[in-house]
């Protein structure tokens, strides 16, 4: 007579404990096994990045095996045509560690966009500076730094 009680209740604690658990991955803006250092950046009023406009910030990371930088992008609710330039560095050095461009047709309005590059294996406590220009925005086809 205990063995189907105790095998209900077993069940009923699996589904209490799974739906959350999905619905938790689901409604995530980063994957389950990600650790997640957030900073906020204050970019002031936040205009649109317009041709040769730059947004520059820096940080120190918590963690080891720096890979993703992902901001927020304002895209003012529509698709623009323009491409940024996203450059990271270690503070003091003069060569960027990394750059590549990036359509911004792809990013979503006030979602993070995940700027990946090479893994910093060796990243913990240590200052990156990082660079985001505009190449040809316009003043109705640009984004801006989401606030």
């Amino acid at each position: 007579m205990k063995k189907p009680i105790f095998f209900l209740i077993t069940i009923a604690l699996i589904v209490f404990w799974w739906f959350p658990t999905i619905r938790f991955i689901q409604n995530s803006d980063t994957r389950f096994l990600t650790l997640i250092q957030q900073f906020r950046f204050n970019p002031g009023k936040a205009p649109p990045l317009l041709a040769s406009d730059k947004i520059t910030g820096d940080f120190v990371t918590k963690y080891n095996n720096l890979g993703i930088i992902a901001v927020r992008f304002n895209t003012f609710n529509r698709i623009n045509n323009d491409t940024l330039t996203f450059r990271l560095k270690e503070k003091g050095q003069s060569d960027w560690f990394y750059q590549n461009n990036y359509k911004t047709d792809q990013f979503q309005p006030n979602q993070l966009f995940p700027f990946g590059f090479p893994i910093i294996s060796d990243s913990k406590n240590k200052t990156y500076i990082f660079e985001i220009q505009s190449q040809n925005g316009k003043a109705d086809d640009a984004v801006a730094i989401s606030r």
